[in-house]
């Protein structure tokens, strides 16, 4: 029997791209389910079977290359096998560049599944790395020996939890995963059901140990709630996304009204035109994705503006309907202000509280 008689290659490319077919279509229906906690082991089970079959015929095709007959065919063969692994790399590479730019995943088919992907890896890494855990009526906590009050710390964020299932009216769907510490060397991260947060023990969690009273695990666990809430569609900004994450973290209106006034400053003084909106400009083209610096001194202040003098249910409404592009039309249409006074009151307020006003 010669090489070419025996078909690994073919039955290769089969199981590759079926195992690859039913991974994605498994994740996607995830998605448009909006599971919070996906399955890891039929995941794993498709990807796995995705690589070795994968590279089963690549290593085939090669030597099918080496030593002939027919190596143009033997060349398309190996990278129809090959195909499927090199989606997942892509993707991979996707998320990876997105990570380094400070990023937030888009609202796109490849973002929606990489964003499932991550989670589901990352609910069979919290449960491989750490080798304790809690239970309350909302949390499952994850940790190590580093934490030297578990029972207390998972009271404490079980009470801050139940505290913003009260504001938004909504009962969580599932617990949130609460991992205390980094997987596959991320942190301070929350992604569908699952949130990274501290690896230790504060001493005292109300100001947990921080001089603006600022709190990680508040803050990530803020984003899980919000997670419970969110309609598979939805591709808020991340001025909203972590405004609202930061709003809740802990700090004083005076210390929010500080650090957005103090951003703004910063945005004058490096030349911008102060007749331009800079709500409009951070929930814009070049601000909609990404995270940091302004998207939290600034997001943080305004999402507690609106929730504060327009309700939590419009607040959550404008978060679940802006779209890349229309963030002044959905504060219009959600909150029934016009854009100009929204931001002219928002600005007014900020300065009032930067001064120790009441809000």
């Amino acid at each position: 029997m010669t090489l070419r008689n025996v078909r690994l290659h073919r039955w290769c490319a089969a199981i590759a791209w079926i195992a690859w077919a039913a991974s994605v279509g498994l994740l996607w229906r995830e998605h448009c389910t909006a599971v919070l906690h996906p399955a890891v082991l039929p995941f794993l089970l498709l990807l796995a079977a995705t690589v070795l079959a994968a590279l089963t015929g690549m290593a085939w095709c090669v030597w099918w290359l080496i030593y002939g007959p027919r190596r143009r065919r033997a060349a398309a063969w190996g990278l129809i096998c090959l195909l499927p692994l090199a989606f997942w790399g892509a993707l991979s590479f996707r998320a990876l560049r997105m990570v380094e730019r400070a990023e937030g995943f888009r609202g796109d088919f490849f973002s929606n599944i990489a964003r499932m992907a991550a989670a589901t890896l990352m609910e069979g890494e919290a449960r491989r790395a750490y080798p304790f855990w809690l239970e309350s009526p909302r949390l499952v906590m994850f940790y190590d020996e580093r934490i030297r009050e578990a029972q207390r710390d998972l009271e404490a964020m079980d009470r801050y939890v139940a505290s913003l299932e009260e504001l938004t009216g909504k009962p969580l769907r599932e617990k949130i995963h609460w991992v205390r510490g980094g997987i596959f060397g991320r942190e301070k991260l929350a992604i569908r059901g699952i949130a990274l947060g501290s690896s230790q023990s504060p001493t005292n969690w109300n100001s947990a140990d921080h001089p603006w009273k600022l709190s990680l695990d508040r803050h990530e666990l803020a984003h899980a709630v919000v997670h419970q809430l969110q309609p598979p569609g939805s591709n808020p900004p991340s001025l909203l996304i972590e405004g609202w994450a930061e709003s809740h973290a802990g700090m004083t209106p005076q210390k929010l009204g500080e650090l957005a006034i103090h951003s703004r400053g910063v945005w004058l003084k490096s030349g911008a035109d102060p007749s331009k909106s800079r709500l409009g400009e951070l929930a814009g083209p070049d601000w909609y994705y990404r995270v940091g610096g302004a998207i939290y001194s600034v997001g943080a202040a305004f999402a507690a503006h609106v929730i504060r003098h327009y309700g939590i249910e419009r607040f959550l409404n404008l978060y679940f309907a802006c779209r890349p592009g229309r963030f002044e039309q959905e504060c219009e249409a959600q909150l029934g202000v016009k854009f100009e006074a929204l931001e002219s009151a928002f600005w007014t307020e900020a300065e009032r509280l930067a001064q120790g006003h009441p809000p």
